[in-house]
């Protein structure tokens, strides 16, 4: 079962429940949505023709993937969405982001670069 960590919006004080680590079938369709924005130039090692959009519809994509409860501070759980992240106060999503960039940037490391 995946494991979860809270973490508790300083504005909202909601408490969202996100998974620690992006299951193999999550990290594929991250991976998806690169391919399908770009092309990877293997003797470079890299891709080409990203835009900053295509990272920003990989974070979308990541939270989805990642954000299990959303609990507001009545107690009470709430559906996530969309619509519900985009109108946090700033500081909460980034907060959000934060830790998703944490969780989906450490599934791309390799274990000598996590050992750093």
């Amino acid at each position: 079962m995946n494991e979860t960590i809270k973490i508790k919006l300083p504005k909202t004080q909601t408490t969202v429940v996100v998974s620690t680590y992006l299951t193999t079938g999550q990290s594929r369709a991250l991976q998806s949505v690169l391919f399908s924005s770009g092309s990877f130039d293997t003797e470079a090692g890299k891709f080409t023709g990203l835009t900053g959009d295509t990272f920003l519809k990989m974070q979308d994509k990541a939270v989805e993937m990642l954000v299990k409860e959303v609990i507001d501070k009545g107690g009470n759980k709430k559906e996530f969405s969309k619509e519900w992240l985009d109108d946090l106060p700033v500081e909460d999503g980034n907060l959000i982001f934060d830790k998703i960039n944490e969780i989906t940037g450490s599934a791309s490391l390799s274990a000598e670069q996590k050992k750093k």
